[in-house]
Parts: structure tokens; C-alpha cells; sequence
């Protein structure tokens, strides 16, 4: 293959866009805390004007809601990092995912069942309920908490850390 740019010169590249990349991230941190310093200035200012909602001025004015401005809030008061809440909400994310896969899954077993009508034979009695069903649940969770417990013992103790942190907010103490 013809490369146009020298290894050396790629190099270089690769450092000047990580570096920009590095100094970025850092930078947002710092004006995600210069915002939620000002939003708690105009939530105080906003409590005290007659006529004015918290919601309703965010909306009108900076385009965000409640939620978000708590956010930037708590990354000026030091009570979370940007980090914490980017895992915070991919955690939320995925949480919301397999939610609707599951209420996805038990509409389509619905409306199986209501498609097929079984005789009066075919329906079982709710005390003959079959082992494999009653286990399932268990097997699903032993399994979900193994894959778990592979992914940790791989992980270095800053990503423990954090994963720590994320079940705490999630599950809590």
C-alpha cells in the first residue's frame, strides 16, 4: 500500500489529537462546574422571583432541564465528576434497554398465548407448574452474576472503584 504521510510524522499526529483530546475533556469538567456555579446563582435568583419556576426557566432560558442543570450542580459542589455521571447514565441506559426488551418479551408472549387456544387438557393446573420454569430465574441470575464477577477480576482497581461507586448510586448502601 502507498502511505502519503511518514510513520513518524502519523505519529506526531496521533500525540497532537490524543494530547487536544486529554486537554478537552479537562476542559469540559471545568466549564460544566462554571455553569452549575452560575445555575446555582439563577436557582436562588429564580426562588425569589415572583412568577418564575425553576423547569420553566431553564426551558426558556438555557435549553436544559431540571435533571441536567441538578447535574452541573453537583459537579460545582463536588459531589459527582462528569465521569460519574456519564457511567451513571450509561448505567441508567441499559437499565432502561433491558426494561423494554423484557416488557417487549412478555407482550410477545402475550399475544402468542392468545393466538393459540388450548383445550381444557393443555392447561396446566397451577400447582403442576414444571421445575425447569421454577429455576429459570435462579439460572438466569447465576449466570448474569458470573459473567459479573469474569469481568471484575479483570478489571484494575480504578475501574473497581468505579464500579463500586456506580452500584452505590444505583442500588444504594
Amino acid at each position: 500500500m502507498g502511505y502519503v504521510t511518514p510513520l513518524a510524522q502519523l505519529g506526531g499526529e496521533i500525540k497532537a489529537r490524543v494530547e487536544a483530546a486529554d486537554k478537552s475533556l479537562g476542559r469540559a469538567e471545568d466549564l460544566y462546574r462554571s455553569a452549575g456555579v452560575m445555575l446555582m446563582e439563577a436557582k436562588e435568583r429564580v426562588k425569589a422571583t415572583k412568577g418564575l419556576t425553576w423547569p420553566g426557566w431553564l426551558r426558556d432560558n438555557v435549553v436544559i432541564g431540571p435533571r441536567r442543570a441538578d447535574d452541573l450542580i453537583m459537579i460545582a459542589e463536588g459531589r459527582t465528576t462528569l465521569e460519574e455521571l456519564r457511567v451513571r447514565n450509561v448505567v441508567a441506559n441499559r437499565k432502561f434497554r433491558a426494561e423494554a426488551a423484557s416488557r417487549d418479551a412478555k407482550s410477545s408472549e402475550k399475544t402468542q398465548r392468545k393466538q393459540q387456544t388450548p383445550t381444557k387438557q393443555e392447561v396446566p393446573s397451577p400447582h403442576e407448574t414444571p421445575k425447569e420454569e421454577e429455576g429459570a430465574g435462579g439460572d438466569e441470575c447465576r449466570t448474569v452474576v458470573d459473567r459479573i464477577v469474569a469481568r471484575l477480576t479483570r478489571a484494575t482497581l480504578e475501574e473497581l472503584i468505579l464500579a463500586e461507586k456506580t452500584l452505590t448510586m444505583m442500588l444504594g448502601d
